[in-house]
């Protein structure tokens, strides 16, 4: 849960209109901003033939968590980037998803926000009915998060099969090449010389983390970590420089997995959003100590990170020794939109 989403915001969602007075496509933009939702309007009006209005806008403390989680909850009416193609009906129940999570979220947000920002002690408590019944909430989702990542990564499997080594399948796969810079590689460092790498972690970070104890792992699922296995034994492990620059034509399989993946995209929204709820509240119920026996772990504590600035001054030839250049990667990518 990283800080950036607990911030408030505005949550906005835009419509077009016609100058002419003619009809529009039933395009509606869902998004958040921190600035005005004028400036935003226009920083997107250039180009766009059609006038953007406002129609809803909500101050939302934790505003990104609820943009988050309708872009993934009505992912089947994404179409281009936060652009989403509504009727009336879906229209009226988008705000009433957003009025109905910023009521459930807005007072968890500002207490987490202030814990988030606070030293937890050693204290662990002990285990209270509430929070030994928000855990078992906790297990359950945690269970059907891990049954939903499975299955996504089995259908993305299946789908880089039919991407093969083309540039991906239209609108539903993409793939790139990236070429990365040269890199100092801490990794290799450590892995070469540790007692040297232990030596430079000498700055200070602040760090948050919060674990859900006891929760399914995906050896719970033998069958569906059995479908995850053979869809990837399957897919061609492609080498970047194999990559034409050929596009697949879609076919009725790829639709057919393309729509399945966006339904599970949707799927996980909702149970990450059950999930978030849960655990800000067994966040609060921990306070400022570490934990909940055998429930939850919420550690706030500094940890030490690699000084790579220092290391360079002490160590010039060291430091160019495990600077690296990185191959050419191939990145694949579905689609969590249609445009088809």
């Amino acid at each position: 849960m990283s800080a950036r989403i607990l911030q408030r915001a505005t949550l906005y969602v835009l419509g077009l209109e016609d100058p002419a007075g003619g009809s529009v496509p039933p395009y509606y933009k869902i998004g958040i901003t921190t600035d005005t939702v004028a400036k935003r309007i226009r920083q997107l009006q250039t180009g766009n033939p059609y006038r953007i209005v406002a129609l809803h806008t909500f101050e939302i403390e934790g505003a990104e968590i609820v943009e988050q989680n309708l872009h993934r909850v009505y992912a089947q009416n994404r179409r281009v980037l936060e652009w989403f193609e509504l009727s009336d009906a879906e229209l009226a129940a988008v705000l009433q998803s957003a009025k109905d999570l910023k009521d459930d979220i807005e007072a968890l947000v500002v207490e987490v926000r202030d814990l988030d920002q606070q030293y937890s002690n050693d204290t662990m408590l002990n285990p209270t009915a509430e929070a030994t019944d928000l855990h078992l909430q906790a297990v359950t989702l945690e269970g059907h998060k891990t049954q939903n990542s499975l299955r996504i990564a089995t259908i993305r499997s299946s789908l880089a099969s039919i991407t093969g080594t083309t540039r991906g399948i239209q609108g539903i796969t993409q793939v790139s090449i990236t070429n990365p810079s040269p890199g100092f590689s801490r990794r290799e460092l450590k892995s070469a010389n540790p007692d040297l790498y232990n030596d430079y972690l000498t700055i200070p970070e602040f760090k948050v983390s919060m674990k859900v104890l006891d929760k399914p792992t995906p050896g719970n699922y033998p069958n569906l970590v059995a479908d995850k296995k053979q869809a990837a034994a399957a897919a061609p492990n492609v080498d970047p420089k194999d990559v034409t620059h050929d596009k697949e034509s879609r076919t009725t399989d790829a639709v057919q997995l393309h729509s399945e993946y966006i339904d599970l995209v949707s799927q996980g929204g909702a149970i990450d959003r059950d999930l978030l709820l849960v655990k800000m509240k067994l966040k609060t119920l921990c306070g400022q100590a570490r934990g909940i026996d055998g429930i939850f772990e919420y550690v706030r504590e500094d940890r030490m990170t690699f000084d790579e600035d220092s290391f360079e001054a002490d160590n010039p030839t060291l430091y160019s020794q495990f600077t690296v250049q990185m191959q050419p990667q191939r990145r694949f990518a579905v689609m969590k939109s249609r445009d088809y």
